[in-house]
């Protein structure tokens, strides 16, 4: 290693630099490389940029635009009314003033974020800005910035009496990783103004980061969803879930604003395939779309793709009360049914004897000969033209 480095120190005669948080320390190269050599050490990889605002470029909008995730126009909040971009391309600059706070006011500030897009989660690793005031006497010269995962309640960084007139970029390297599955803010407050109509002007703002696909904590095999009557039987199967916590169902009329109607407990964590399902008694009439919430133990959570069902109210229909059940009987839920003929079968097709009784105009119970071992079965339930098969877990 030392060899390599002697090399790359005689090809060229340029410096090398050390970023620890906000300071620079620049070493010479052969200072640089003798560290290298001795430690085994490797100069670590350039921060990623996971959005950046140009102000002088693209006004408010981040350029390039970033994938995976969705940003907001960057803002001022209760700082001075003068807010605007100034100055010419491509020298633009994003101003305000009303700094003249001697210290942090955590009511004043400069505000930017980031959400990933659904199933995709952020590690931020830091933020930089260009940033300069409008007077080496009077303007702001201090900054602290904070981020939303703590509240905003401490300093990632903090310095007093850097920024002048000229344009300098300041770097804030985050200590570890902080992961998002959500909404991603930084504030910064500036500070130390003389005067209140001097003001502070940022050239462009960077958050530093990447964001990835979720790893899945559950592998989803089926969702399915039946309509029956004015109801909705809904089904999945996972083939493997880890630290799971639950299901949360979820309908929308229009695919885009959905509310949930429902939900079921996950299994936790098994290699084993699991069975679910769950009735939304109060469906619209006409198509209605659903998707999966799957919440993990740690909160967060990844999403289904939508699928679509289409009610018709004025259909007979049978629906299952309680699913899974315990296997002494199956208790059915009917409309406009008055004579249903129940059959009830193994997956493999073999009819398990039982016995159905009416208890009301809307209620029926199946029950087998003798109690159902753990499992899964098909109770079909008919009349006339109607005919309706349902999967009855049983645990």
């Amino acid at each position: 290693m030392l060899i390599l480095g002697f090399v790359y120190l005689f090809l060229s005669n340029t410096y090398m630099k050390l970023h620890y948080a906000l300071s620079k320390i620049t070493f010479p190269r052969l200072l640089w490389l003798f560290i290298i050599g001795l430690a085994g050490l490797e100069p670590a990889a350039q921060a990623q940029n996971l959005v950046v605002w140009p102000f002088g470029t693209t006004g408010f909008a981040p350029n390039p635009t970033p994938a995976n995730v969705t940003t907001v126009a960057p803002v001022y909040v209760n700082a001075g009314a003068t807010q605007a971009l100034a100055g010419g391309n491509p020298t633009k600059y994003f101003e305000c003033d009303q700094w003249n706070n001697a210290t942090t006011d955590l009511n004043r500030y400069f505000e930017v974020s980031v959400s990933p897009a659904i199933n995709y989660d952020m590690a931020v690793t830091g933020f930089s800005m260009s940033v300069a005031n409008n007077s080496a006497a009077d303007g702001p010269k201090n900054y602290d910035v904070r981020v939303s995962t703590n509240n905003f309640a401490s300093s990632v960084c903090a310095v007093n009496n850097v920024i002048t007139t000229t344009n300098q970029t300041f770097v804030c390297d985050f200590a570890n990783a902080l992961r998002s599955t959500n909404k991603f803010t930084i504030r910064v407050y500036f500070s130390g103004a003389q005067l209140a109509a001097k003001t502070i002007r940022i050239g462009n703002a960077t958050i530093l980061g990447d964001v990835q696909l979720k790893s899945l904590p559950v592998e989803l095999i089926s969702f399915r969803g039946q309509a029956t009557g004015n109801t909705v039987i809904l089904n999945w199967s996972t083939a493997s879930e880890q630290n799971a916590d639950r299901f949360l169902i979820q309908r929308s009329s229009d695919a885009s604003e959905f509310i949930s109607v429902g939900s079921r407990q996950s299994a936790g964590t098994t290699d084993r395939q699991q069975y679910y399902s769950l009735t939304d008694e109060s469906p619209r009439n006409g198509l209605n779309y659903y998707r999966l919430k799957q919440v993990d133990r740690d909160g967060s959570a990844v999403y289904s793709k939508a699928i679509a069902v289409r009610v018709d109210a004025s259909q007979p229909y049978a629906s299952l009360v309680e699913n899974p059940t315990d296997g002494q009987a199956i208790q059915l839920k009917l409309y406009r049914m008055e004579a249903p003929q129940v059959r009830l079968t193994s997956l493999t097709g073999q009819t398990i004897s039982g016995q159905t009784a009416l208890r009301s105009a809307t209620e029926a119970v199946y029950t087998p000969v003798s109690p159902l071992t753990p499992g899964l079965y098909i109770i079909t339930v008919q009349e006339n033209a109607v005919r309706q098969a349902m999967k009855v877990l049983v645990k």
